[in-house]
Formats: C-alpha cells, structure tokens, sequence
C-alpha cells in the first residue's frame, strides 16, 4: 500500500479541519450576516468593532458566502463597494471568493463524490453532470461562472470532481465572476456616494445581463451538454 507523505498528510488535514470550521460557523452564522449585507451601514458598524481588521472579517464573511449558499453574493459583493469603495469592494470581494472557493473546491477534490452528494440536492447534481467529464472543462469553467443566473458556489463543489487543475480553475472562475463582482460594487459605492445616476445605470446593466441568463439559460446548457 503506497503511504501517503507527511507534509501531504498534514496539508490534507489541515485543509479539512480549516473547510469543516468554516463551514460550521456559516450555517451558525449565516442568518446573522444575511441581515447585515442587507443594511450596509450596521455592516459598517459591526466591522468598525474590529478596527483594522474590519477588512479582513468581510473577507472572511465573502468567503462564507461561497462555502453558505445562504448568504447571497450578490449582496455582499454590494456592500464591499458601499463600505470600501467600488476598488476596494472589488479587491476585497475576489480575495473572499478565491478563499472561499479554495475551501469548496478542496473539500471535494479531497473527499470525492459522497461529500458532494451529501450537501447537494440531486437535481441540481443531475443538472450539472455533464460539468464533471466534460472534455472542455477550462471553457466550460469560464462560460459557467460567466453567465449571470449559474449558481456558481454550487459549481464551485462540483468543480472539485473535474479533471481541471485546482490552480487553473481558480485563475479562470475569478476572471469569470470579476465583470459580475465589478459591476455590483460600482452599484454599492454609488449609493454610498449618492451617485445615485451611476447606481441606477449599473443596477439596470445587471438586471439586463440576468434577466438574458435567465433567458438563454436553458439552451446554453443544452449546448453545453453536447460538447464532445
């Protein structure tokens, strides 16, 4: 039986213990900061607590949000451009979402198919299968975590089975979801800064690219499925 080296052991170890924690205190949690993503200014107040590591608690919070399907990313991506400004919303939110998805990715890449199954409902595994042994799983990552209405922290667990390189995968989702992140904290910072004509362009924008992925949803997964 091939023995598994010791620092690889102690990464593996370290990566489930660090996963597990998290994932326990976003479903602890995970009401309490869906409340405050949704009032930005008691989200400023219960940052200014921990002073100046206040940015490092969002990000930390953006991560969850990944790993929780219950906190809306939308929402805290939002209010990372009220609280931070539109740069400093967009830094801090893609830092959040690459821990957080090195954490969802990991856990099954590591653990395999039974974990997956265990946290996600069938229909949406049935959904996506095609995701798992698709001969094009780099542009298929890219298209996915692109088109605006994917659930993209789900696809984020279900990347983990593909054959994609884990550093690859977090290299193409993060320039995927940067157009949607980009264009939600210029949304925040405008109405931190009553910019409200600015606001109101961007949040139209993002109405119009969900409402297309909304749309087109359905056929561009059929297409997908096709790909041999």
């Amino acid at each position: 039986m091939k023995r598994i080296p010791t620092l690889q052991l102690l990464g593996l170890l370290l990566l489930l213990v660090s996963s597990g924690s998290i994932v326990y205190l976003g479903f602890v949690y995970a009401p309490f900061f869906v409340q405050l993503a949704q009032d930005p200014e008691q989200f400023r107040e219960y940052l200014l607590r921990f002073g100046p590591r206040g940015i490092l608690v969002f990000v930390l919070i953006q991560a969850l949000q990944v790993i929780i399907a219950a906190i809306p990313g939308e929402l805290t991506q939002l209010a990372g451009g009220y609280l931070f400004g539109a740069l400093g919303g967009i830094l801090y939110s893609c830092a959040g979402i690459i821990l957080g998805s090195v954490a969802a990715f990991g856990i099954t890449h590591v653990l395999g198919y039974p974990v997956l199954k265990a946290i996600m409902p069938q229909t949406r595994l049935e959904r996506f299968a095609f995701f798992i042994n698709s001969p094009r799983v780099e542009m298929l990552t890219f298209l996915l975590f692109l088109l605006p209405g994917m659930p993209k922290d789900a696809l984020t667990y279900i990347a983990g089975l593909t054959p994609i390189r884990p550093l690859t995968f977090f290299m193409v989702s993060s320039l995927a979801r940067l157009p949607g992140i980009v264009i939600t904290s210029y949304i925040g910072a405008g109405i931190e800064q009553n910019q409200y004509i600015e606001a109101a362009v961007a949040a139209l924008l993002s109405v119009l690219l969900l409402s297309l992925g909304w749309i087109f949803k359905d056929r561009l997964l059929a297409k997908f499925r096709s790909w041999r």
